[in-house]
């Protein structure tokens, strides 16, 4: 049987997904770190790369959600700490 480049794709996304997760549930991989999430995005990615020989809405859907929430996720992640929680600046009102 000979594959396209398109299902090969398909099967890598298969592959990332299935490996993070069952790394995530051999407690070898943290569910909320950026390793398991950058799987994730490629993961979405090759399945959406796949799609491009037949096409499916609710994967494309499906998968382009995966990749923003995830790239989000990454962004946010790679701030330094004291940037993500940075007080609001408020005017003083304090009387001198």
């Amino acid at each position: 049987m000979e594959m396209s480049l398109f299902v090969l794709a398909g099967v890598a996304g298969f592959c990332c997904y299935a490996l993070s997760f069952a790394l995530v549930q051999l407690q070898r991989l943290d569910g909320n770190g950026s390793t398991y999430t950058a799987f994730n995005v490629l993961a979405a990615a090759l399945v959406l790369v796949s799609m491009q020989d037949q096409f499916n809405l609710g994967s494309m859907l499906t998968q382009l959600t995966w990749i923003g929430v995830g790239l989000v996720g990454l962004v946010r992640r790679a701030r330094p700490a004291s940037a993500a929680h940075s007080p609001v600046h408020e005017p003083n009102t304090a009387a001198a």
